[in-house]
């Protein structure tokens, strides 16, 4: 059983350290200027190998090069690699240490999934408690979804148009511009995190979505591209981003009335199921299938308990983000099936760090 892997946590993760370290050993026996860095992580790098067959992808050769550029030229971070870094490193120790002290809370949640996500689940936990110490090899790609040089957004059909009113001013597939970051375009519009279309996690005509931690707007228009005659209600508590979040609607109009589409947006907490219930009147679907995505900066949980009763009566689709908090791969899936039983549990297959399709299951799906 996948879970069970859990269990011998401590022996996968010597063994990986023993092959990180003979690649540092390899960075340090590099020439000043690095003419061979290639050689650092060939084809067959020996952590590269083991991992791969995890079913993980972590070193590249570019990854070095990059690395060895930022060593020889002594170039500082970039604050966000900073940012990236401190979390990551926070996350991951968390993690890596409750998972030696006692596997027993990570097997248990991983049963609560549906079997073809329990070995996700596993390789996704084992990468989480590695991650700090392997953040040095992959520079600031840990934990973003996308936050990877490598992904051209004008291959994907969205292209950058300068600075707008607020932010960059982005037009995606010709259908409307939205101003926004080039993190979050590539994490909503490029990697699609809230799709998971194997398993019906989809948009869906008709619809009502529940955008709980709406931005800017980027996921309720990424909402768009697929579904007419839909109505989203995009809840955000900051009324800055609420405030281009409105500009970015102003942006799409004409796309929005082509599509017959309604986005609200709303400046709420949600904090229990009659605030959802009260908000949902302003939708003129039917919301006994509605798609609630929630990511919230850590509140997460907390949504979750309040909202309960609404789970448990209403059972709409669930996409709920969880790497704001060390253990919420443990706490967010049990409060999911507290509320429903009937709830099942769902990550996207593909854990993979710089191949496509670029990133993690960091996503809790439920349906």
């Amino acid at each position: 059983m996948p879970c069970n892997e859990l269990e011998g946590f401590e022996d996968w993760y010597l063994e990986m350290l023993d092959e990180a370290e003979e690649l540092y050993l390899k960075l340090l026996n590099l020439p000043k200027k690095y003419p061979e860095r290639k050689a650092v992580a060939p084809k067959t790098g020996l952590l590269k190998k083991m991992l791969k067959k995890k079913g993980l992808t972590i070193v590249r050769e570019e990854t070095f090069n990059k690395l060895a550029k930022l060593v020889t030229e002594r170039k500082p971070y970039a604050p966000h690699v900073l940012y990236t870094s401190l979390g990551t490193t926070t996350i991951s120790s968390k993690i890596l240490y409750h998972l030696l002290k006692d596997p027993k809370p990570f097997v248990e949640t991983c049963l609560l999934f549906e079997e073809e996500s329990q070995d996700t689940y596993v390789k996704l936990v084992k990468l989480l408690a590695s991650a700090s110490s392997l953040l040095w090899l992959a520079l600031s790609a840990f934990p973003g979804y996308c936050n990877i040089p490598s992904i051209s957004l004008k291959k994907y059909g969205i292209e950058e148009l300068g600075y707008g009113k607020y932010l960059k001013l982005f037009n995606v597939k010709n259908k409307f511009n939205i101003e926004n970051v080039e993190n979050l375009m590539k994490e909503i519009f490029v990697c699609e995190v809230y799709k998971f279309e194997e398993r019906g996690f989809v948009p869906r005509d008709g619809s009502v979505f529940i955008d709980l931690g709406a931005a800017l707007g980027e996921t309720s228009l990424w909402y768009s591209l697929y579904a007419q005659n839909f109505t989203s209600l995009a809840i955000e508590a900051s009324e800055e981003a609420l405030k281009v979040l409105r500009w970015n609607l102003e942006l799409a109009s004409e796309h929005l009335k082509n599509a017959n589409a309604r986005v609200i947006p709303i400046k709420k907490f949600v904090k229990e199921g009659k605030d959802l219930k009260e908000l949902l009147a302003k939708a003129p679907q039917d919301y006994s299938e509605a798609f609630l995505k929630m990511d919230i900066e850590g509140y997460e949980r907390e949504v979750l308990r309040g909202i309960s009763d609404f789970l448990k009566e209403n059972k709409p689709t669930l996409g709920i983000a969880s790497y704001h908090k060390w253990d919420d791969l443990i706490e967010i899936p049990r409060l999911i099936v507290e509320s429903n039983d009937s709830y099942k549990l769902y990550l996207k297959p593909k854990v993979v760090l710089l191949s496509p399709p670029y990133g993690f299951t960091f996503n809790v799906f439920a349906k």
